[in-house]
């Protein structure tokens, strides 16, 4: 038995809590959707994910005949499926989500790539016992960013945009992937377009995934810190200035495929005096749970 916000699952004896994190997952996005990948010509990231994850899971079986437990080295698809499912576990488990209208959007290739990173930066907050309201329903003529973090402990509320930078022939693309030569000019566009949402009535966090391969964390870091002054200034100084934070991230498991995932790396830039003040405490939680984003209990025993 397991127990998962307030409903109880009967699950079998051998089943593992990261099996369980995908089978809550095929729930969420129900398994007649899962059958009809299955034959489709067109396959969903989502389900190549889980047909690797199946693949990987017999092959290491068939490696460990005796054991009843596996443990094995997560790959970039496992590590991609495994992840999501954690997110969606961890929000469902915080009462943070009951927007059906954001799983549909999963299934979608056109929007896939931002929601999932929506629902990545949504559990973030989750995390640090933030109550999420998801701003779906708002009409969408009216300014207004992903979601509304809101905590009793800090006395806080924080509107949060995220974006991710879409690449050619990733995630349902569709062009030829090309290798940025300037990665702050890449997602300039992305920030500035983020800068926008800021609704004015509270703290205001943007988050820009780079989605890119292997770039090791001091190349794009070391770029960005030397040329974002410049830019931004010349774009978007006053946008910027009224803001908490950008955090620059790059969760790029999708791009490793069979292969083991290096751990992620982020940077936050703190704007000299935004508009509303937030505890300092909260910044420290978030570089805490940022630099522990990929870590699922015990995912190398599978």
């Amino acid at each position: 038995m397991r127990a998962l916000a307030n409903v109880v699952y009967r699950r079998p004896i051998t089943e593992t809590f990261h099996e369980f994190l995908v089978y809550i997952l095929a729930i969420r996005l129900w398994n007649k959707w899962f059958s009809e990948q299955e034959v489709s010509s067109k396959q969903h990231f989502i389900y190549k994910c889980y047909s690797e994850y199946n693949k990987w899971k017999i092959d290491g079986v068939w490696k460990n005949p005796s054991e009843t437990r596996i443990a094995m080295q997560p790959n970039g698809y496992v590590l991609c499926l495994t992840q999501l499912a954690y997110d969606i576990v961890s929000l469902v488990q915080t009462s943070n989500l009951e927007s059906s209208k954001l799983i549909r959007k999963f299934k979608e290739f056109i929007s896939f790539q931002w929601t999932r990173y929506e629902v990545a930066i949504a559990w973030i907050f989750a995390r640090l016992w933030f109550k999420i309201e998801f701003l779906d329903k708002w009409k969408q003529s009216e300014k207004h960013c992903e979601f509304n973090a809101s905590s009793k402990e800090l006395w806080t509320t924080i509107s949060v945009e995220a974006k991710s930078k879409h690449r050619n022939w990733v995630l349902h693309q569709n062009w030829l992937f090309v290798l940025p030569k300037d990665v702050m000019w890449d997602i300039i566009g992305l920030i500035g377009d983020a800068l926008t949402q800021n609704p004015n009535k509270n703290g205001f966090i943007v988050f820009v995934d780079l989605n890119l391969p292997n770039f090791t964390q001091d190349e794009w870091q070391n770029h960005i810190k030397t040329n974002i002054s410049q830019i931004i200034n010349k774009k978007y100084e006053k946008e910027l200035l009224g803001i908490n934070a950008l955090v620059i991230t790059n969760f790029s498991s999708h791009y490793f495929e069979s292969n083991v995932v290096p751990n992620w790396n982020y940077l936050i830039i703190l704007p000299h005096k935004p508009s509303f003040e937030i505890p300092v405490l909260f910044y420290e939680m978030l570089e805490n749970v940022l630099g522990n984003y990929n870590i699922i209990p015990d995912l190398e025993r599978i």
